[in-house]
């Protein structure tokens, strides 16, 4: 260490009140930088540690974290509470346990607003704090970004439809983000940043794919690359000596082992353990043996800050000048099992080498002599056994619940949620009941759900209905599984046997409102409507905020003939999606058929106002505006405004975009720009005869100085 970082590193651990007292209460901040720092978080989703090239993986194509862990400490033996990214999160940032922050799964909770949270912490203090998310999964409806200035969780913004983009985004677009925003940030400050790339399915861009044959090690090498994009942004401005940069996976990925592809399930080391790395200024390199959790960085990051705050889990610091932290006992759990199928939970401690999993079920594991955790110990080991169920237990005990608020989850993120294979739970926690099976006994009912819904996502309805018959015929108490059944069915089109696999999943969790919904499917397929809006109805009375169930309603009311009972649903459909076009146009023209053209308009100009960037709903308004057959829904001048901007931004190569604007231009007395407008259109088509005599005839009228009406 030369003179310059022993002195930042004397800085470093004065302000950590460890230089002469090897204490852990946080100092007061400095005005020096290093009492400072800078803080970058790298959250690496479903990355195992034995995938990296610094724990010792071979065919890893890892610098950039390689290079990390050779500048910093490595965490030999970390682990992650939760095998599921939220809870998970969660308990980063705010130091908990699931039992004490209350988050157990993804998609349920969200986290309470007096749970401490780092960030906020940080953000109180001083430091500029930015977020950038890569899934669904950390949406904001759950709670984590409180405290950020910026919490990017767009993914992909929003589809052409208004619809929310794709239920992840790309590291490379999340990367670019990040960067945005730290080009721009004072100091000091915190960033987060997560990558979902490894979660499955696993395909890497090139050159990534090409260079690993694995496709997951491609994912983790992409991944790695971008890494390397934000440090060398760092180190590029003068910022990364003084940043403290912590990088940790969330959970790991079964591949295979012991039944489970890919994680969520079960507690054993390939979801559990996680690679650590963490470095910044005064941080000797290392390589550090001692027991690691998640629920340590809250305190680390802020005892590095110099920062107090109330979270909970136990300061690296020590470890990270040198020192040691003395053994501990290490708590994990997985109620995914229960909540989404009702099957026994698992809570887990790893103590003194051995892996102890309670369930209906318990298991046992010397770790030492059983790295793999193949070899279950129980029946030959019953003491230790019993005596390290007394110690979970005793462990639980000391968790005091601090409550969590129901997640605000429309059916768009319930449906990203599931596209990214997470079963929704469906069971309120409480008691449980006595004969609930373990997992490790269902795991070929759960491989079967999760492979059938993947390709139920897909539309392979042919490949999904045996894999969800199986599991349903296998565990017939799955809500979840009929349900996902059901839905496969209708969309396969067999409605008979979808109703009776939705009644049952209803029969089993009478609170599912997507089986209610497609029930509705189903009757209104079969021309039901009565039927149909009745089940509509139900999913809208158990989830008051949603939205398709109304435009089910919608259809099936017109369907009756009641166009204004179906105008009425999509006027509350729109309110609730306002960016999404296509119903926006439907109901502006069920409003025009109902001679309700202002009201039509009207729409349409709220619509444009929600999306501005949709040059073709500029267009679409300004048609309406320029040859609606109601006096008092035209508008000839701002016709005009608005397609000669679409126009411009989209070029002229359209035809139909000509079209509009001879339109508007006729509307406003223009008939001369109309003329050259249309004989335009004219020249740069090749239309069919129908639509080139259809604008044939509109140029006769602009000629004889006369405006296009549209019925």
């Amino acid at each position: 260490m030369d003179g310059i970082e022993r002195r930042r590193a004397a800085a470093v651990l004065a302000a950590l009140g460890l230089w002469a007292c090897g204490g852990s209460e946080p100092a007061p901040r400095g005005s020096t930088g290093a009492t400072r720092p800078n803080v970058l978080v790298l959250t690496l989703d479903t990355t195992r540690a034995d995938r990296l090239g610094c724990y010792g993986y071979a065919p890893a194509r890892t610098p950039h974290l390689d290079g990390l862990a050779a500048r910093g400490v490595r965490f030999e033996n970390a682990y992650a509470p939760v095998p599921l990214t939220l809870p998970t999160h969660a308990t980063l940032w705010t130091g908990l346990q699931p039992p004490e922050h209350g988050i157990h799964d993804n998609g349920r909770s969200a986290l309470s607003a007096d749970v401490p949270h780092a960030a906020e912490i940080l953000s109180h203090a001083g430091w500029r704090t930015g977020a950038f998310v890569s899934a669904a999964v950390l949406d904001s409806a759950f709670g984590l970004a409180r405290g950020f200035e910026v919490y990017d969780d767009r993914m992909s913004g929003v589809d052409e439809e208004g619809d929310e983009g794709p239920p992840q985004r790309r590291g490379d677009a999340t990367t670019d983000a990040a960067l945005a925003w730290l080009a721009s940030v004072s100091q000091p400050f915190l960033l987060w940043i997560h990558y979902y790339d490894p979660h499955s399915t696993y395909d890497p861009p090139e050159p990534w794919r090409s260079a690993s044959p694995d496709p997951y090690d491609g994912e983790i090498a992409f991944m790695d690359a971008q890494v390397g994009r934000v440090l060398a942004a760092l180190e590029s401005r003068g910022l990364l000596a003084d940043t403290l940069v912590v990088a940790v996976a969330d959970h790991g990925e079964s591949l295979g082992e012991h039944g489970e592809t890919t994680h969520g399930l079960f507690v054993y080391d390939a979801t559990m353990r996680v690679p650590l790395i963490v470095a910044g200024p005064g941080v000797q390199p290392r390589v550090a043996t001692t027991s690691a959790e998640v629920a340590d960085l809250a305190a680390t990051i802020l005892q590095f800050a110099g920062v107090s705050g109330e979270t909970g889990g136990s300061s690296l610091a020590p470890v990270l000048f040198g020192g040691e932290l003395p053994p501990r006992v290490v708590y994990g759990e997985s109620e995914y099992g229960w909540l989404a199928f009702g099957w026994s939970p698992l809570r887990t401690i790893v103590s003194d080498g051995w892996r102890y999993v309670h369930s209906s079920e318990p298991e046992l594991y010397d770790r030492r002599r059983d790295p793999g955790e193949v070899a279950d110990l129980v029946a030959r080991e019953p003491e230790r056994a019993a005596m390290l169920d007394r110690e979970l237990a005793a462990l639980r005990r000391t968790y005091a619940p601090r409550g969590t608020s129901a997640a605000r989850i429309d059916e768009d993120l319930a449906a990203r949620l599931s596209s990214l294979g997470y079963a929704q739970s469906v069971i309120t926690p409480g008691e449980l009941p006595g004969d609930l099976p373990s997992p490790r006994a269902m795991r070929g009912v759960h491989e079967d759900f999760a492979r059938g819904v993947g390709f139920s996502q897909h539309q392979r309805h042919d490949r999904a209905i045996p894999l969800l018959e199986r599991a349903a015929a296998a565990w017939p108490r799955g809500a979840q599984i009929h349900l996902q059944l059901g839905m496969s069915l209708h969309q396969a089109g067999r409605n008979e046997e979808a109703r009776v696999a939705l009644s049952r999943a209803l029969g089993l969790d009478p609170t599912l409102e997507m089986a209610q919904y497609f029930l509705g499917l189903v009757a209104a397929s079969e021309g039901q409507q009565a039927t149909a809006i009745r089940h509509f109805e139900r999913a809208l009375e158990l989830r008051p905020s949603g939205y398709l169930p109304l435009v089910g309603k919608a259809r099936a009311l017109v369907n009756l003939g009641r166009e204004a009972e179906a105008a009425a649903a999509m006027a509350e459909v729109v309110a609730r999606k306002p960016r999404h076009v296509q119903y926006a146009l439907t109901l502006s023209r069920a409003y025009r058929n109902l001679g309700r053209a202002t009201e039509a308009i009207a729409v349409l100009k709220s619509a444009r106002a929600a999306r501005p960037d949709d040059h073709a709903l500029a267009l679409y308004l300004a048609w309406e505006l320029a040859t609606n057959p109601s006096d008092a829904a035209r508008d000839g001048r701002s016709a005009v405004q608005i397609a000669e901007a679409a126009v411009a931004a989209r070029g002229r190569s359209n035809p139909d975009d000509l079209d509009t604007l001879a339109a508007a231009y006729a509307e406003a007395g223009r008939f001369d720009d109309a003329l050259a407008a249309i004989d335009e259109a004219l020249r740069a088509t090749d239309a069919d005869p129908t639509l080139a005599a259809e604008w044939a005839a509109r140029r006769e009228l602009y000629a004889a100085r006369k405006p296009f009406r549209d019925g």
